[in-house]
């Protein structure tokens, strides 16, 4: 008696796989989380939500119909359509792009099949495709590209070898992209909400408006009908569609056992546990195991579907959400709901109360160093900004103090000189950065002053450190960023009129006061009002920041 009650208590206090990811899906949606995920495992749904607006203009929420750009998802269904045409006799995999496609130059006349399905036909990431080209112009603007690598040697990941793709299958099926997929791969799946972006039967279905941190990013019905992109990154679809193209992916309803042997086996090594088949990544695990993965990332959305084979499990994660212009969200997301239904323990977002508090620490505050916190509402949820070194140090990590004040100490120096127009350093991007400024003058008039917003670790080793900055002139302000890469000027970037360099989803917490969540880092900061002297005062660890008058 005594083992049953302990066995019976064992179970109240463990929760089960669907209630891990019901509480994790729980805690984003507190911190502002907005898309569709979906888990399956071994057969069963156990978990299945969908959170956020799909559209802020019109405060429609995201529901199980609403679609989602998908991005680089694109290329499975161009992978899996191109094995298709293999199997049909139109093409095959050693064919040469000389004999697929007109007038291709000597350098790109070899480049077969098989090295494009696997990114290794030496050809560059992208190209600029002007939205008014037509297949044909696409197709010739693609093949004017310099080679970046030789043909056959090495993985590059190369959207615009999808298109070509799609310009293949378009001239070798005799219709359209669109109706080919359609008819081919789509209905059998009963995928009703998924198609090429623009497609006329895809206007029935909602769809969510992308953003960023801010502000509004992009609108999949407003995206422009453009033909480049067909092949690569316009597909749009839903979670539940996703879950679909899964299960035909790996299940047989929808590839022949040889297409589908083609599409998952490894064509290409990215590094020691990854490696791309066509249209498809692949990791093996240290315990051996495989998962296969494919994201996507456009401007405004982030999507992922994530395929287990050993523990029969699918993740599909699609969000209208768009932070700091990476698909790392997704990733992070992924992971975290693959953990749970594994049994794991990942780091969570800290549980939170609601609804939010009439007294919260709304408000403009302000640190003793200049630094300003604004702490403000955005569609029923608390955001944090954060701009001055003192203000974003607090929520930054603070192992990178010294390298964001010297990227903040630089960037001061750089675009001092940049007004001047002195470019006597040669590099690249401070040219580039003299160019900018003298755009921005030739159109709004002289520059009044340029406010330096401070600096922030890039949450992507890759990227560095970036120094946000503001340039008023008599017409407003034009925002930027300089990015620095172990501690030289990398990259310029105008236009990017991001408010602070600090921008993170807030909750009031069960136990008491707030906390920031930083989803990419899944790192959390607390902080507290107090009240206690009389006077409102924000408490930041040892920081103290007075409510601005």
């Amino acid at each position: 008696m005594i083992l049953e009650a302990f066995a019976a208590a064992i179970l109240l206090v463990i929760p089960s796989t669907a209630d891990s990811l019901a509480d994790y899906a729980d805690r984003l949606d507190a911190f502002g989380f907005a898309g569709q995920l979906l888990v399956e495992e071994d057969g069963a749904v156990v978990l299945d939500r969908s959170l956020g607006l799909a559209d802020r203009h019109t405060k429609a929420p995201v529901t199980r119909e609403t679609i989602f750009g998908l991005g680089s998802i694109t290329k499975t269904f161009t992978a899996a359509a191109t094995l298709r045409l293999v199997s049909k006799g139109r093409v095959h995999l050693d064919d040469r792009l000389g004999t697929l496609l007109p007038n291709v130059p000597k350098d790109k006349a070899a480049i077969t099949l098989d090295q494009l399905l696997s990114h290794r036909a030496g050809l560059l990431l992208d190209a600029d495709l002007p939205d008014a080209a037509s297949r044909e112009s696409v197709e010739r603007i693609i093949l004017a590209q310099p080679l970046g690598w030789p043909p056959g040697e090495g993985f590059h990941y190369s959207n615009i070898g999808f298109d070509l793709l799609a310009a293949i299958l378009e001239r070798h099926a005799g219709t359209d992209y669109d109706s080919f997929v359609r008819k081919e791969l789509l209905d059998p799946a009963g995928m009703a909400h998924t198609g090429r972006a623009g497609a006329p039967r895809l206007a029935r279905y909602p769809a969510a408006r992308g953003e960023t941190e801010w502000g509004e990013a992009t609108a999949l019905r407003e995206w422009p009908a453009a033909w480049h992109g067909t092949g690569a990154g316009r597909m749009v679809s839903n979670a539940h569609d996703l879950l679909r193209w899964g299960h035909a992916l790996r299940d047989g309803k929808v590839l022949t056992s040889k297409e589908r042997e083609l599409m998952f086996a490894p064509h290409a090594v990215q590094n020691d546990s990854a490696s791309y088949g066509y249209g498809m990544q692949r990791i093996t695990r240290q315990d051996g195991t495989m998962l296969y993965f494919h994201g996507g990332d456009v401007p405004g959305y982030r999507s992922e579907l994530r395929i287990e084979p050993a523990a029969s499990r699918y993740v599909v994660v699609v969000t209208n959400q768009d932070l700091w212009g990476e698909g790392f969200q997704r990733r992070v997301i992924g992971n975290t709901l693959a953990r749970l239904a594994a049994g794991e323990s990942p780091h969570l977002p800290p549980e939170a109360a609601f609804p939010l508090p009439d007294d919260a620490a709304y408000g403009s505050w302000l640190l003793p160093g200049g630094g300003r916190i604004e702490i403000y509402e955005r569609d029923g949820r608390m955001r944090l900004s954060a701009r001055g070194q003192d203000a974003i140090d607090l929520f930054d990590p603070r192992e990178t103090l010294a390298e964001r004040a010297e990227a903040t100490r630089q960037a001061r120096v750089l675009l001092a000189t940049a007004v001047a127009r002195d470019t006597s350093s040669g590099a690249e991007a401070m040219k580039f950065l003299v160019q900018g400024l003298e755009r921005i003058t030739a159109r709004f008039g002289p520059i009044d002053s340029i406010e330096v917003l401070g600096s922030v670790t890039s949450p992507f080793v890759f990227q560095g450190t970036r120094t946000y900055f503001r340039v008023h002139v008599k017409a407003g302000t034009r925002g930027g960023y300089l990015a620095f890469q172990d501690g030289r000027l990398d990259d310029v970037t105008l236009g990017d009129d991001r408010p602070a360099p600090i921008l993170l989803p807030a909750a009031p917490l069960e136990d008491g006061g707030y906390a920031t969540f930083d989803l990419l880092r899944t790192r959390a900061v607390p902080f507290a009002l107090d009240r206690s002297h009389g006077i409102d005062v924000l408490v930041v660890g040892e920081a103290v920041a007075r409510r601005a008058p």
